[in-house]
Parts: C-alpha cells; sequence; structure tokens
C-alpha cells in the first residue's frame, strides 16, 4: 500500500489510543463514543491488511507492527504540530526581502526611524536601500518600493502612487552670506545670485516662484552647486555659497536655529516635486509582505507630512 492512501484521520485515532492508554481515554479526548473509537481502529487495522493492537479488558498491547507504526506516527504528528503552529505564526509574522528607494535627506533624517521601528516589530526581514531623489526605474533598478518627492504626472503610469503628504520647498541662506548680498524682499533680487540646487535636467532651469498676490514670476538662476545629495547641498548653504532651494523638512532644523534664514516667506517656492508619494508596482503584482510595509510607511509618514 503506497503512504498516501492512509487515512490521516483514522492515524491520529491509533496514535491517541496508544498515548492515552484506551481506548475509552482516545474516545473521551477525540469527543466520540467508545465503539466509534473501536470502528476507527478496525477500519485502519482493515486498511493496513494487519493487526495493531491485541485487545483485552485492561491493558493497550501493541502488535509488533503497531509499535512500528505507532513510533512513526509519534513523529509525523509532532512534525504537523509543529508546522501548524509556524503556519499560524507567519499569519502574523513577515519574511522576506524589499528593495527600497528613498530620498537622501529623508532617508536619513527621517526614515531611519520608520525602517527601525518596522523591522523591530518584523525581524525576519531584510532590505537592500537606495538613496536617491529621482525616481527610478523599477526594472533596471530592481526596486520593489520607492519613496519619491514629486509631481502626480512623472510618475510612471504602470505603477500605482499613493500620496503621503505634501513636501513645501524654500529658498533660504545663511545670515553670512546675507549680509553680503543685503536683504531680500523681492523675486526679482533673486536672478543675480548664485544658487544652490538639487540637479537640473534642463539647460536654462527658472525658479518659479508664486507670490502672496497669486501671480506667479520666473527667475532665471544662475547655479553654483548641483547635487543629488540634500545633506551636502545643505552643507554648502551653511558655508554661504549661496541660496539654497530646498525642501523644507530638509533644513527644518537649521531654520528653527537660525543658522539659515528663510527667504521670501510669504511666496510659494516650486521646487522638484510637491507631493511626498510611495511608489510600487500595480496591486496584482505586490506581496503580501510589500502591502503591509506601504501601509505602515503611510501610517507614520503620515504624521510627519500632514
Amino acid at each position: 500500500m503506497k503512504p498516501y492512501e492512509y487515512d490521516l484521520n483514522l492515524l491520529y485515532v491509533f496514535h491517541e489510543i496508544v498515548r492515552t492508554g484506551s481506548l475509552s481515554a482516545a474516545g473521551r479526548k477525540l469527543r466520540i463514543s467508545r465503539s466509534g473509537v473501536s470502528q476507527k481502529l478496525k477500519a485502519l487495522e482493515s486498511s493496513i491488511g494487519t493487526q495493531l493492537i491485541r485487545r483485552s479488558t485492561r491493558d493497550i498491547d501493541l502488535t509488533g507492527s503497531g509499535q512500528c507504526l505507532y513510533d512513526h506516527c509519534v513523529g509525523i504528528f509532532e512534525q504537523l504540530d509543529t508546522a501548524e503552529r509556524q503556519l499560524s505564526g507567519l499569519k502574523n509574522e513577515m519574511q522576506g526581502h524589499i528593495r527600497l528607494c528613498v530620498p537622501t535627506s529623508l532617508g536619513q533624517d527621517y526614515f531611519n526611524t520608520v525602517l527601525i521601528d518596522f523591522i523591530k516589530e518584523n525581524p525576519n526581514i531584510s532590505f537592500t536601500i537606495i538613496f536617491s531623489n529621482r525616481i527610478k526605474n523599477f526594472l533596471s533598478s530592481e526596486i520593489d518600493v520607492a519613496l519619491q518627492i514629486t509631481t502626480i504626472d512623472t510618475i510612471p503610469p504602470d505603477y500605482v502612487a499613493r500620496e503621503i503628504g505634501v513636501v513645501p520647498w524654500c529658498i533660504c541662506a545663511a545670515p553670512d552670506f546675507l549680509e553680503t548680498v543685503g536683504p531680500i524682499t523681492l523675486p526679482r533680487q533673486l536672478a543675480a545670485l548664485p544658487f544652490i540646487t538639487p540637479t537640473y535636467t534642463v539647460a536654462s532651469p527658472k525658479l518659479t516662484v508664486i507670490t502672496s498676490e497669486n501671480s506667479t514670476v520666473h527667475i532665471p538662476l544662475s547655479l553654483r552647486v548641483q547635487s543629488e545629495s540634500l545633506p551636502f547641498l545643505r552643507d554648502n548653504v551653511l558655508g554661504g555659497q549661496g541660496i539654497g532651494l530646498l525642501p523644507a523638512y530638509s533644513i527644518q532644523k537649521e531654520l528653527d536655529e537660525g543658522s539659515l534664514v528663510r527667504l521670501l516667506p510669504d511666496c510659494q517656492i516650486k521646487g522638484f516635486g510637491d507631493r511626498l508619494y510611495v511608489i510600487s508596482t500595480q496591486t496584482f503584482h505586490m506581496t503580501q509582505l510589500q502591502r503591509r510595509f506601504i501601509d505602515f510607511v503611510i501610517r507614520k509618514l503620515r504624521r510627519m507630512f500632514a
């Protein structure tokens, strides 16, 4: 007889008869009558073609075949119990690997704590993280999830973007730099000053400023330093190298401390994207792990970018 033709339920009844020491005790454990236990034992012996237990009024006496089968049953049901516990644990404990793309300053200043909190709750998850301020091609970069500051129209149509919050941009400068150039109260004054910005992809970049009167001003930029690293740009602004165009979250500490001064605070500054999104593949391609991670990130970061 082939092993897979054994009835697992009959094997379990036999296992409980031997483990509890009697048909009656096994019946109480399994919540079936003693006669029901006896019938199942007979059905198992019939399917195997040999006697497993010598009946007596007091004790369970295993035959040689019965002892052999019981020894194997012990291992089988121990393994099944272990598998059940592990499968039950997997419902609440994620395992796997996530490849993640995060903006530079966001990753260093904000996202570290979010990631650490997620790993503490899910210790069997590992990460590969790329720091970049540009949307990556998911296939060529092998990215599962990306956090990006951008506009919705720049996101590839094959991917899903969920908004986390608004990202305001600001122009700022070090107090020492402002002492050399004088006070800046009008957008047009910026045209003659050196700028420190993320990397532009156009030949003649312009800064867009919306004034408090809701008029739009486009200012040609004189670029001194460009970089994908927001911390590097921030340090150059702190060093008095020019006017910084940076997302407010990346310099909030310096603004609060006074080591940087926000310019034209009543104006709206258009930077390199006005929203923070979490971007992923289409929903039907996502794993349960990716869904849980995305929901966790959105919940945590929305408190910061509300």
